[in-house]
């Protein structure tokens, strides 16, 4: 969740691991972070740079692993976590997804359009040409 929110490893992690430091995330859970899953907006394009450990796939990845029903047996909060993760992350994945399929879509669709344009612009000058012989024959 702090990786989908934006929160960089080294403020959130022990110093030169992957785990979670609860004793930096603490203030974080009480002043911000339930602000930032708010205001969180699956959709759209983002001109960020990302790292790698807050790529869609790579959250995805992780989130797999866990098994809704046993995060609920453990914690009903962060079993209600999990699912804004998992909803937020489906979310995001189509909403990309989708983007991706309209460029796709477009750009066919360009091309064609293109392509058409060339073989009108090639019969009209086949037949100007065609006329133009005609017309100076005839003279």
């Amino acid at each position: 969740m702090f990786y989908l929110l934006k929160y960089e490893r080294e403020d959130i992690c022990e110093v030169g691991t992957n785990k979670l430091d609860f004793k930096k995330v603490k203030n974080m859970i009480e002043v911000e972070l339930f602000q930032k899953m708010s205001e969180y907006n699956p959709f759209g394009q983002r001109n960020d740079d990302y790292k790698e450990y807050q790529k869609l796939a790579f959250l995805q990845k992780n989130i797999d692993s866990v098994e809704e029903e046993k995060v609920d047996e453990y914690s009903v909060i962060l079993g209600r976590i999990h699912r804004w993760i998992t909803q937020t992350l489906d979310l995001r994945t189509e909403d990309v997804r989708g983007r991706r399929d309209q460029i796709a879509i477009l750009t066919y669709e360009r091309e064609s359009a293109l392509t058409e344009d060339k073989v009108r612009n090639e019969k009209r000058e086949a037949y100007l040409e065609e006329k133009k012989a005609v017309s100076n024959f005839v003279l």
